[in-house]
């Protein structure tokens, strides 16, 4: 009897290393799911959390499973060993013992908790990786992803898709004079907004900073995204309460829309054609939508390749200032204005409306302006010790420079000559109000004797409250209205109230535009105190500014 029941553990023992052999070859030809349901079935673990496993796991399950077989296997033979068994028992039907199986079923039921917990951080994981942290909106990557699918889904290709890039009008001075807080709540609140109106099959994200993009798929009737893209317009310009503070901010949109069939790989140009589109937007006045169109393609290669060619220029000192003379009433030289030129390998000299967009979309204006400054007060030097003294010269300032905080050091670096430099300002950059920085920033220029010209005075619409509210030195009335004002009395009416004006406030007058000499006799007798213009001179390099006056002092003095 003692024999029957040795034989049979030593059998158990030999039976289940070869069957658990056999079972680890079966499983290399099977799914990991096929081959581990036999065992999963046997154990107390619920079906949700089985189906929910990854094939990896459930190999980790089954191996679990083996590996407490074989310490099994190894209990009876070590027992069958000790009792002196034969080498061929007969079968083996008796089952393990319960308490083995609990532990197994323990241990394996633990590892699925594990999977699920495993699986659930993954998934947040991943939801945290594709959203937007702050408006929980999808982010570009989630964006593009979604766009790739072109590439792989026919369905997708079978659809035209459009895509909306909406970008927020005035949100740095929010962020700039409220706070993060308030642009973090306008940043919600703009979201809040695209939700609202957006298809439930549309993907609304939050491509960075203040810009957003909504992909629609199918509804690509020009008229209808117009009326979509006017009614988010509408409903971004609602002024919104912050606290005490009311929010006034806009959007501007670009639109693309690729029709249905186009290649998947195209689709990523989609998110640049709008981007550029809405470029155009804003450069058209904001708060309004444009669509791309080819020859907006072109454009952009132009400028792309003139910001290309403009790096280049700078560091290879290819812009340099010419000069115009300005000259009193009786026709004497009395100062100069520094105009900005480049002279370009291939296009010859080119003027500021040629680049000055392009250097500051590139960044590149206080580059600019150090250049200008730096060569016209190494001019003035030259001109100095070859004879010619100008009272002062005019050099233009772009007026970002105002917010510069690096720009009051980088002057006193220069040691500019007081009294001698002039620094003209666009009076349209000018409001009603003028902020603390600015204000210190002049107040900063007259402490260190530098002249304050507003420039194009009477085309902005706070003309009057800027004389008050910046203090100019002098204004300089533009071209458009000069020009005219020789045979239109309305033209030369509103330049004597000017000149009344001014002389009223005590403040000097510069009119531009002097082509002829009708000009000239009538800007005389309406008692304007300085002139410039083509009547005089045009715009010249410094060698030849300083050949032409010293040889008209000369033949002035003979």
């Amino acid at each position: 009897m003692a024999d029957t029941k040795q034989g049979r553990r030593l059998g158990a023992a030999a039976r289940l290393k070869r069957a658990g052999r056999s079972m680890r070859w079966r499983l290399m030809g099977l799914s990991a799911a096929a081959a581990a349901a036999p065992f999963l079935a046997g154990l107390s673990i619920p079906a949700a959390t089985a189906a929910a496993a990854p094939a990896a796991m459930v190999f980790i399950l089954v191996g679990a499973f083996f590996a407490k077989l074989e310490r099994v296997t190894e209990r009876l033979r070590a027992v069958g060993e000790a009792e002196g068994a034969s080498a061929m028992p007969p079968p083996f039907h008796e089952p393990l013992e319960q308490s083995e199986m609990k532990r197994l079923d323990a241990a394996v039921s633990g590892l699925a908790r594990d999977v699920h917990d495993s699986r659930r951080r993954r998934d947040a994981a991943e939801h945290e990786a594709l959203h937007d942290a702050l408006t929980g909106l999808a982010n570009r990557r989630l964006l593009q992803r979604t766009l790739e699918k072109r590439a792989t889904d026919p369905a997708w290709r079978a659809e035209p898709i459009a895509v909306l890039h909406i970008d927020l009008d005035r949100f740095k001075e929010i962020n700039d004079t409220l706070g993060h807080s308030a642009g973090d709540f306008v940043l919600a609140h703009a979201a809040a907004v695209l939700r609202s109106v957006a298809d439930p099959s549309d993907v609304v994200a939050r491509i960075g900073g203040d810009e957003f993009v909504v992909l629609r798929r199918g509804r690509t009737d020009r008229t209808a995204l117009r009326a979509f893209a006017d009614d988010i317009i509408d409903r971004l310009a609602e002024p919104v309460r912050f606290r005490a503070e009311t929010c006034r901010f806009g959007a501007s949109i670009g639109v693309d829309v690729i029709m249905a069939g186009v290649r998947g790989e195209d689709a990523g140009r989609i998110l640049q054609n709008a981007d550029i589109a809405l470029y155009r937007a804003k450069e058209l006045g904001r708060g309004r939508v444009e669509f791309f169109e080819e020859t907006l393609l072109e454009e952009v290669r132009v400028i792309k390749r003139t910001s290309d060619e403009l790096s280049l220029a700078l560091k290879a000192g290819e812009l340099k200032p010419f000069f115009q003379g300005q000259y009193d009433r009786d026709g004497a030289l009395c100062g100069a204005e520094a105009l900005v030129r480049w002279t370009h390998p291939a296009r010859g000299v080119l003027g500021p409306d040629a680049f000055m967009s392009i250097a500051e979309r590139i960044g590149a204006v206080r580059e600019l302006d150090e250049a200008v400054m730096w060569e016209t007060l190494a001019t003035l030097d030259h001109w100095e010790a070859n004879g010619l003294r100008l009272p002062s010269i005019s050099v233009n300032l772009s007026a970002k420079r105002l917010t510069d905080p690096r720009l009051i050091e980088q002057l006193k670096a220069m040691e500019l000559p007081r009294g001698r430099i002039v620094f003209e300002l666009l009076e349209t950059y000018f409001t009603d109000r003028i902020d603390n920085e600015v204000r210190h920033t002049l107040d900063c220029f007259r402490e260190a004797g530098i002249g304050i010209d507003l420039d194009d005075f009477g085309t902005g619409h706070s003309a009057l409250t800027s004389l008050l509210s910046v203090g100019p030195d002098r204004v300089k009335i533009p071209r458009e209205l000069i020009a005219p004002s020789v045979y239109s009395l309305q033209h030369r009416k509103l330049v004597e109230a000017i000149l009344d004006i001014a002389a009223y406030l005590k403040i000097g007058v510069v009119a531009e535009g002097v082509e002829t000499k009708a000009h000239w006799e009538m800007l005389r007798k309406a008692g304007c105190d300085v002139m410039q213009g083509y009547y005089f001179s045009k715009p010249v390099d410094a060698e030849t500014f300083l050949r032409m006056h010293v040889k008209q002092r000369a033949e002035t003095q003979a």
